[in-house]
């Protein structure tokens, strides 16, 4: 594909489609390609489509294109929310999205959202990585009450707050 990549990334929906099990090389396509808007118009155009079956490790692959390409496009927003509110998003799908160190598009308000609940879960434990992208001050008051809940949690706030 890298030898074709303009006619290849006009594609890439259709063989997203067809080939499922490639998400992981379409992935690694799109890190070498060019047109970081072309890829976001891909991502779009898959995730808008309510016909195509969207499984977890496409979305999984789908985030990792948002998070090493897409963050700076037009299209950053809606692929985020499209990503997080996807009828076939799962725990691990999501945890995905929350670790992204972003602190743009609404991510630091959707972190915060599963911090404050007081949950020991993937969620929450990936929303502390996620906070990695705030200050450290910041960092360590939005986690305070989040450190409390659980030794596990206890544990992720130790490591997240080192820097």
């Amino acid at each position: 594909m890298a030898e074709h990549a303009e006619e290849a990334i006009d594609r890439l929906a259709d063989i997203a489609r067809r080939f499922p099990h490639l998400f992981k090389n379409i992935h690694s396509f799109c890190r070498e390609a060019e047109d970081e808007e072309a890829i976001a118009a891909f991502v779009l155009e898959l995730l808008r489509d309510n016909d195509a079956m969207i499984y977890e490790f496409q979305l999984f692959w789908l985030t990792h294109i948002l998070e090493d390409r897409l963050l700076n496009t037009n299209s950053a927003a809606e692929i985020i929310d499209r990503l997080n509110n996807h009828p076939n998003a799962t725990s691990i799908s999501r945890a995905k999205l929350l670790e992204i160190p972003d602190l743009r598009y609404g991510l630091v308000e959707l972190r915060d959202a599963h911090l404050g609940a007081g949950q020991s879960d993937w969620l929450s434990w990936s929303s502390a990585v996620g906070h990695r992208g705030l200050n450290r001050i910041d960092r360590r008051h939005r986690l305070g009450y989040f450190a409390k809940a659980s030794n596990y949690n206890k544990l992720v706030f130790d490591i997240v707050s080192k820097n």
